[in-house]
């Protein structure tokens, strides 16, 4: 099993390089293009995506929010995404942003 650290490197790269995610949380399959990663008022650090597929609890795909340490089988794919512009802001509830899609924007290495 990769640490969250590992977890955190291959999310900074995919928001980089705007790849497209795989992987399950809750049990559920999600295929998502990452925005944010960073750490929330809840203390955090989750990614904030564009699910375009999979399955989720509200039976809805659009913009999400995922804890991190709730990822299971991460994969990184080599699908290329266009950013979702109703997504330019920064979610509300992250304190910190580590990397983010818009203007090539990278926030150091926490």
């Amino acid at each position: 099993m990769r640490s969250v650290k590992d977890i955190g490197i291959e999310i900074k790269q995919s928001i980089h390089h705007r790849l497209t995610l795989e992987f399950d949380y809750e049990n559920k399959t999600r295929i998502a293009n990452p925005h944010y990663f960073g750490r929330t008022t809840a203390d955090n650090d989750a990614i904030s995506c564009w699910q375009i597929a999979g399955k989720s609890r509200s039976g809805k795909l659009g913009c999400k929010t995922f804890s991190i340490s709730k990822i299971r089988n991460l994969k990184v794919t080599e699908r290329h995404f266009e950013l979702e512009l109703s997504m330019e802001s920064p979610p509300k509830n992250f304190l910190k942003i580590y990397a983010s899609a818009f203007k090539g924007e990278n926030f150091g290495n926490d």
